[in-house]
């Protein structure tokens, strides 16, 4: 997937209207213009977004109604296809909620302190009851940052075939 230098050149705003990062806004003109390339909006409120950013790429991302559990994967840039819709699990449904709303979620900084130029970003945009916050951060190594990393991943490759939706 090639991204849209007009797209690029807009910046983040359009999507990430919320956020305010101070250590990497062109990391995140490139990840704004592959989603607004996917047709995403800015975040709605009880939902979640998580971006997987591995080298310049987008490794895959997510967005999932913390209410309801649909869940859109949207491809990597590398991958061919459309997004898949998903019904989470009940299960790792709360388990996400849990982390999202626990005190170690709440204590991680909005962007970490770690900057490189190898490895990978990770983003999680989250409003939970018209409360928003966001975190950015290169190569995470946080316990609940990973577990929600992992959480999210497993919740979008593993679905019923009857819940599964190819875009």
């Amino acid at each position: 997937m090639l991204l849209s230098v007009v797209a690029f050149a807009e910046g983040y705003q359009e999507i990430f209207p919320r956020m305010n990062p101070k250590l990497r806004p062109s990391s995140l003109d490139w990840i704004a213009s592959y989603a607004k390339e996917q047709g995403m909006q800015p975040l709605k409120q009880n939902h979640m977004r998580f971006f997987d950013q591995p080298l310049g790429i987008i490794g895959w991302a997510v967005d999932i109604d913390l209410t309801t559990g649909r869940l859109i994967r949207y491809p990597g840039t590398q991958e061919k296809g459309g997004h898949l819709e998903i019904s989470a699990d009940t299960e790792r449904l709360e388990k996400l909620n849990s982390l999202l709303r626990s005190d170690a979620f709440g204590r991680l900084p909005q962007e970490g302190p770690k900057l490189g130029l190898d490895g990978y970003s990770y983003i999680v945009e989250v409003d939970i009851d018209g409360t928003y916050s966001w975190e950015f951060h290169w190569v995470p190594d946080d316990k609940t940052f990973g577990e929600i990393a992992q959480l999210l991943e497993d919740m979008s490759r593993s679905s019923e075939p009857s819940t599964l939706q190819r875009q």
